[in-house]
């Protein structure tokens, strides 16, 4: 299937090989996946180098109509806002910035530069709502301008409109075909949408423009990663890190790169530089965990774990997941009451995850404790199928069960008791 790309490191050949989704690899170890990627798709990564040059201002239609005097006055009081506004942003004061664009365009409601960067000092506050629909009356105003057209796909991709976004992208790639920001950002859509064909033609544009653009390679890496070939996106995400090595996501990428490979230590290392560029992340925190609990170093997973915890519990599942490794760590060193507690608030976290109630099913029957042990591991046969061991366990439990239920001392309610 790759038969064009192997041996070309990150750079694919201009024929254009065809890719179809492969299945997912089986995961050595459990990965807490940032939503960069992969496993989350970043956000686009255009923003404007600039902002576009302040058109003169229009007059509206209608009596009265303004004197040239007036005229002149209005554009240099716009100019005098915009100029302010801009040093604003430029200082992060993007309140300011607004407070002065919505003087500007109060002044004039026809000037695009005016609306495209009032959009820009939306998005900086968060206002993503307000900022798409001053930046689509910009691009009304000044139809085809290519900052104006990134800034849109990129809120259509943030709000969940990749087809709006992509169609956005593929009118900036025809104004702009000679700008690889432009196929990068167009790549990367594809790849969210799965059209894996059309995001490696839109990235092997882009090298063939620039062979040194990071994104273009950090694209590659998640398409790699995406049909199971661990050792291409290996080497993508290093050519990446080679042009941009303070990005802590294509450490992260890396890291589970080599952990599908089996190369925890080396996983661990790519980890272990990620969160040197971002200590407080519990994404990272959770991925230096698990490798270490892997690596049978529970003592120094313990730490990264817990800063994860703390993190993470807007994100069920992957708390859930960091819990139950949490649980492990705690259960290795003897904790075992903390260890069940890990194991139960994993469970709440996320009742679709079976790795709790199996990780907790087997600590109760380490405690000896088999008639709660039945009941969770029924739960979890119910999830998935019951490692052989348990499964086996189970079913002497559910035996044991039957003959007590028919003896009148036995009282069945109690068997099923958590």
């Amino acid at each position: 299937m790759f038969s064009a790309l192997l041996g070309l490191g990150c750079v694919a050949s201009a024929g254009g090989a065809s890719l179809a989704a492969a299945p997912a690899p089986a995961v050595l170890v459990p990965q807490v996946m940032a939503p960069t990627p992969a496993a989350v798709t970043p956000a686009l990564s255009v923003v404007p180098a600039s902002v576009p040059a302040v058109l003169p201002a229009a007059v509206a239609a209608g009596p009265p109509a303004p004197d040239e005097r007036s005229l002149r006055a209005l554009a240099g009081l716009q100019l005098e806002l915009l100029d302010a506004a801009s040093r604003a942003l430029t200082a992060g004061e993007a309140a300011r910035a607004v407070e002065l664009l919505t003087l500007a365009l109060e002044a004039d409601e026809g000037n695009p530069s005016v609306r495209f960067l009032l959009g820009v000092a939306l998005m900086s506050l968060g206002r993503l709502e307000s900022a798409e629909q001053h930046l689509a009356r910009a691009d009304e105003l000044r139809p085809g301008d290519v900052s104006t057209l990134s800034l849109l796909a990129r809120l259509a991709f943030e709000r969940g409109a990749p087809d709006v976004a992509r169609a956005l992208l593929e009118r900036v790639v025809q104004l702009e075909p000679g700008e690889p920001s432009g196929w990068v950002n167009l790549g990367s859509v594809c790849l969210d949408q799965r059209e894996l064909d059309a995001a490696l033609s839109a990235l092997q544009t882009a090298l063939e423009l620039d062979p040194d653009c990071a994104g273009a390679h950090r694209g590659l890496g998640r398409l790699f990663g995406l049909v199971a070939e661990p050792v291409l996106a290996e080497r993508a995400w290093r050519t990446s890190l080679e042009l941009a090595p303070e990005d802590p996501l294509a450490w992260l990428s890396l890291g589970h790169a080599l952990r599908d490979q089996g190369r925890l230590e080396g996983g661990l290392a790519a980890y272990l530089e990620g969160l040197a560029l971002l200590p407080e992340d519990p994404w990272m925190a959770a991925n230096v965990g698990s490798v270490l609990l892997a690596l049978g170093r529970p003592q120094e997973a313990r730490g990264p774990l817990m800063q994860a915890v703390a993190g993470l519990e807007r994100e069920p599942l992957e708390l859930a997941l960091v819990l139950v490794d949490l649980g492990r760590c705690l259960e290795s060193s003897g904790d075992l009451s903390g260890a069940e507690q890990c194991y139960a608030d994993a469970g709440r976290a996320d009742p679709s995850l079976a790795e709790a109630p199996v990780a907790l099913g087997s600590l109760l029957l380490n405690r000896a404790q088999p008639w709660r042990a039945r009941g969770v591991l029924r739960r979890a046969s119910r999830l998935q199928d019951l490692p052989a061991e348990l499964a086996l366990e189970l079913a002497r439990l559910d035996a044991r069960a039957d003959e007590r239920a028919a003896s009148p001392s036995w009282p069945p309610a109690a068997i099923d008791r958590d």
